[in-house]
């Protein structure tokens, strides 16, 4: 399909709850996630894909998890919610506190994952 009817697609479908894509090529043995907004703004009419699934950001924690495993947890503050990451800092590791925001999942999501995640 084209990243036209990616388009349509999405519009058609998209609930206020959707902030994440995993998207997919016909050639590539990897999929792709990305911020539902990012990957709009960049979206090219003429583009290729084999498929795609909107995530809302529970489901992307979930994604989160299973790469990052005991590296990442969810905190409830009165604030609000936090991720804690263990991340690795060359040999070292050194604790980072996030706000819970679909931002955030994907930054560390993509350090974890260095970009490479298999479909």
């Amino acid at each position: 399909m084209k990243g036209q009817d990616v388009f349509e697609r999405i519009s058609a479908t998209r609930t206020p709850e959707d902030r994440f894509i995993r998207w997919w090529r016909k050639e590539n043995d990897f999929v792709d996630y990305e911020l539902l907004s990012d990957f709009l703004h960049r979206l090219q009419g003429n583009e290729e894909f084999a498929g795609f699934e909107l995530l809302d950001t529970d489901t992307m924690w979930t994604q989160l998890k299973r790469f990052a495993g005991d590296r990442v947890r969810r905190e409830t503050r009165t604030r609000g919610d936090y991720i804690i990451w263990q991340r690795s800092a060359g040999k070292a590791q050194e604790t980072v506190q996030m706000s819970y925001t679909a931002e955030s999942i994907m930054h560390i999501f993509n350090e974890e994952t260095q970009g490479m995640t298999l479909h």
